[in-house]
C-alpha cells in the first residue's frame, strides 16, 4: 500500500523584502505575472485534495507578500486541510497576525537563523530582521 501524501511546501511567491544567503527568492516586493492567480491556487488546493488532504505549508519567497494569502489559507481551511504558513516574520505584527489566524493558520513557522540579531541580520541581509529587534525580552 502506498502511504498518504502528508506534507506539502507551496512556495507561493519568490517576491521577498530579504536577501538571504541560502535562498533563491528574489529581492523584490512585487509578485511576478507567473505567479498563481487566485482561481488557479485555489484549483491547485482542488487538485491536490484529489489524492490527500496533507498539511499544506504556504511559503516563499516572504508569502505575506502575496494580497490573496489570507483568502488561500482560508479556502485550504474550508476544503479540509491543515494549513500552515513559512514567513520570515519581518511583516508580522498584531494586525497581520490576527488576519492569520482569522483565516484558520494552524501552525506558523518564523524563520531565525541566529541566537543575537547580529547573525541572523547578516545571513538575511536586513539590519533589524532578527524578531528579538523588535521587542524580545531576555
Amino acid at each position: 500500500m502506498t502511504p498518504s501524501l502528508r506534507l506539502v511546501f507551496w512556495e507561493t511567491t519568490k517576491a521577498c523584502n530579504l536577501s538571504c544567503r541560502h535562498c533563491r527568492a528574489v529581492p523584490r516586493r512585487t509578485l511576478s505575472p507567473m505567479e498563481l492567480t487566485t482561481r488557479r491556487a485555489f484549483d491547485l488546493i482542488d487538485d491536490i485534495a484529489t489524492v490527500a488532504k496533507p498539511v499544506m505549508v504556504l511559503s516563499g519567497g516572504e508569502p505575506l507578500f502575496r494580497p490573496d494569502l489570507f483568502d488561500i489559507g482560508e479556502y485550504g481551511v474550508q476544503s479540509g486541510f491543515r494549513m500552515a504558513l513559512a514567513t520570515n516574520g519581518t511583516l508580522v505584527n498584531g494586525t497581520v497576525a490576527a488576519k492569520i489566524a482569522d483565516a484558520g493558520f494552524s501552525r506558523v513557522a518564523i524563520s531565525l537563523d541566529g541566537a543575537i540579531p547580529d547573525t541572523h541580520d547578516r545571513f538575511r541581509g536586513m539590519a533589524g530582521s532578527h524578531i528579538c529587534s523588535r521587542g524580545c525580552r531576555p
